[in-house]
């Protein structure tokens, strides 16, 4: 579309014309640029190639790390297709908003993300060092407030046939553990 734009740029006299197919070739690249960086925030390209666990670690070092002087370690267990792209995909947002909330609530700065394989199932572990926090008081105050994060993560976490458990006390950190059936529990339950 933009080179079309551009040829009839150049095929125009009209000025005022002119301007518009610029303005409007302008707004395609804008628009392009932004799915682009809108299908990286929803699911890493790196997933599909080298894993749940390399995509977690190019979010760290391009979002985290750096921009919010926070120490993140990551160790990875699993096999790259131990889950299917749902639950990687699932799984690569979960984190990612788990540790936006670190960044924004905890006041942290250690963060641990384990990725283990267990008897059927994949683990993910997000432990920080930050002040903690009451899990019953939130979820009281998520109605009240609106904030759906945790809840939402643990809601799909359900549908997906797996579950969250949330270990946190004030002024202690807090230990997320998602757990999930690995894809090839899955195939042999419904097959």
């Amino acid at each position: 579309s933009r080179l079309q734009l551009a040829a009839a740029s150049k095929a125009v006299d009209d000025v005022a014309i002119k301007k518009q197919l610029d303005e409007l070739s302008q707004t395609l690249f804008s628009a392009a640029t932004d799915t682009q960086s809108l299908i990286f925030e929803i699911s890493s390209p790196v997933m599909n190639e080298l894993g749940l666990g390399a995509a977690i670690r190019e979010w760290l070092d391009g979002k985290i790390e750096q921009q919010h002087n926070l120490a993140v370690e990551l160790v990875s267990n699993i096999e790259k297709d131990s889950l299917d792209q749902d639950q990687s995909t699932f799984l690569f947002r979960s984190v990612r908003e788990l540790i936006t909330n670190i960044v924004k609530h905890a006041r942290a700065n250690k963060v641990s993300v384990v990725l283990e394989q267990g008897d059927n199932v994949v683990q993910v572990i997000v432990k920080d060092n930050g002040i903690g926090f009451n899990p019953e008081q939130v979820k009281r105050s998520v109605s009240a407030e609106g904030g759906l994060g945790l809840f939402s993560i643990e809601e799909r976490m359900i549908a997906l046939g797996g579950s969250m458990v949330i270990d946190s006390h004030v002024h202690h950190g807090t230990s997320i553990i998602l757990t999930v059936p690995c894809c090839e529990t899955i195939k042999a339950t419904t097959t």
